[in-house]
């Protein structure tokens, strides 16, 4: 995923279980937006995982929105 982001500071426990749409941007520039669930968050950063029925169970984390406070 190019969307793909690391913060300093990963959450090792869940925050919540959350649904969320997602905007996820492939490697190969597409962009889509899909279901998921917030499962960890920081003030900067949100967990989101989500299933298709392809490939199964995806998660990452990408950059929170600008205004969403924990």
């Amino acid at each position: 995923m190019a969307n793909r982001e690391l913060p300093d500071q990963i959450p090792t426990r869940p925050s919540g279980d959350v649904p969320v749409i997602v905007r996820v941007v492939w490697a190969d520039g597409r962009e889509e937006w899909r279901p998921a669930r917030a499962v960890r968050w920081t003030l900067t950063h949100v967990m989101v995982a989500w299933r298709d029925d392809e490939a199964g169970a995806h998660g990452t984390l990408v950059r929170a929105p600008a205004g969403l406070s924990g």
